[in-house]
């Protein structure tokens, strides 16, 4: 016998009282350890709803069940951000990414906006309103610097500091010139990424530095700007890289 799947019940249309019942339920899911998808599962409700619960059990407790009041007012959208809290927002886009605060999110974008300020306070506001904020607050939309999520920045410190000064000091005793050398690689996927910034400053999107990929290119510049590569076939190893230095 077939079973009729459980239809899923829309929180949205409910009244407040009813939506903290809800609450109650998907708080005791949380407490018991239970993840997103299976307190989604026995509460019957959406497991994105789940989720923007869990996360404000992770910063209010068991006070976050009790919501505060919510839906359109007559007039248009009037929910708005205090002076207070468009300052804690514009902290939180520059310290912050949004996967760090466990949203689905890498970059900040009207979306992970609206998301983060209907979690964070409870307000549901357009993507439209989402872009305004930010242009208020002064950032703009722009593509990201990408930076390896491995780099450890006191290593990157001493070496710049303490290696490279030694290194160079050598190569003018030994009348070297310094190369600064990559393998690269053209990629048939288009980077696109965008996400939210002050003015004058990029994002930064944290990437993986270890990739499976294949370069077929090797190049070279001097601190004086002299460029030197070679494009070769198959995979970089020692025998191609004593060819490029000779």
């Amino acid at each position: 016998m077939k079973h009729k799947p459980h239809t899923l019940v829309n929180v949205q249309s409910l009244a407040e009282p009813q939506r903290a019942k809800y609450r109650r339920k998907v708080y005791d899911c949380y407490k018991a350890g239970m993840t997103k998808y299976a307190a989604a599962k026995k509460c019957r409700i959406q497991e994105t709803t789940v989720g923007r619960w869990y996360r404000r059990f992770d910063s209010a407790g068991d006070a976050a069940i009790h919501g505060g009041k919510r839906g359109p007012k007559p007039g248009g959208e009037k929910h708005k951000l205090s002076d207070e809290q468009m300052k804690a927002l514009k902290r939180v886009v520059i310290d912050k990414t949004p996967d760090q605060l466990k949203f689905d999110f890498a970059l900040w974008s009207s979306k992970a906006i609206k998301e983060y300020v209907q979690s964070e306070y409870g307000l549901s506001i357009s993507r439209r309103t989402a872009r305004r904020y930010m242009q208020k607050m002064g950032f703009t939309y722009q593509c990201p610097v990408r930076s390896a999520r491995e780099q450890n920045p006191v290593l990157v410190k001493k070496w710049l500091e303490t290696d490279y000064p030694a290194i160079r000091k050598e190569a003018a005793e030994s009348g070297a010139t310094i190369y600064w050398a990559d393998e690269s690689s053209v990629l048939t996927c288009a980077t696109k990424a965008r996400g939210y910034s002050p003015v004058g400053v990029s994002p930064v999107l944290a990437a993986p530095a270890n990739r499976s990929i294949r370069c077929n290119m090797i190049s070279a510049v001097s601190n004086r700007g002299e460029m030197h590569f070679m494009v070769f076939d198959g995979a970089m190893n020692a025998d191609i890289f004593k060819d490029f230095m000779v």
